[in-house]
């Protein structure tokens, strides 16, 4: 298994969702992928925590999810 350090990356937006736009999966296969998280999202809280936190207008690599 060729593991990737990161798969894509993410941003918060103007309105406090963050989006990620993935590009490969853990085992580096190509992947496209665009998701938005609400701030009333059950996952929105992990996705945050994951990133290590997210300020507006900065952009983050996101690093591959835990199996």
């Amino acid at each position: 298994m060729n593991a990737v350090q990161y798969i894509g990356e993410a941003w918060l937006n103007d309105d406090g969702s963050i989006t990620l736009h993935l590009f490969c999966t853990s085992d580096g296969a190509p992947a496209q992928a665009m998701l938005t998280y609400k701030t009333t999202d059950e996952q929105y809280d992990s996705i945050l925590e994951h990133l290590g936190g997210l300020n507006p207008g900065e952009k983050k690599p996101v690093r591959p999810f835990p199996d």
